[in-house]
């Protein structure tokens, strides 16, 4: 069967994913990694949270992407589109926001390795909850 070489290159016969290319081999990290975080990815396959300082075109950016390993090929690990790129004149604004999120809920307990599901945040009496948590209104109103 004929295969574009435009999608495949020019190595057609080898295996991998439905549309994805051949043999593709693992984007190198172009930036300097901050922070790793290991966790599951979607369909719950081995992934990473990678926080990294890049540069495009030559403007700054810290970059926060999920990453997963190839079922293809050699298993090199690929970004995913799920990640965010946060200009450095927001970034003081960003670490501020998440500081008070942690904050205002706590730091949550680990999840469960296996088996159950996310458990609903009991904010009403619960001894997690910051003081003043309860009174909080993001609008003012």
């Amino acid at each position: 069967m004929w295969k574009n070489p435009k999608y495949y290159g020019p190595d057609a016969n080898r295996a991998g994913p439905a549309g994805a290319p051949d043999a593709q081999a693992p984007p190198a990290e172009n930036g300097r990694r901050l922070a790793t975080f290991d966790r599951k990815g979607p369909k719950g396959e081995r992934a990473e949270l990678r926080v990294s300082l890049d540069e495009y075109q030559g403007h700054p950016y810290i970059s926060v992407r999920l990453w997963t390993i190839a079922t293809w090929g050699d298993g090199g690990w690929f970004p995913t589109r799920k990640g965010i790129s946060i200009r450095l004149g927001e970034a003081e604004g960003v670490a501020a926001a998440l500081a008070e999120a942690v904050e205002l809920v706590g730091v949550p307990e680990p999840r469960p390795s296996k088996g159950g599901g996310r458990q609903p945040l009991d904010r009403e009496g619960s001894d997690r909850t910051p003081a003043g948590a309860a009174d909080f209104d993001e609008f003012g109103a």
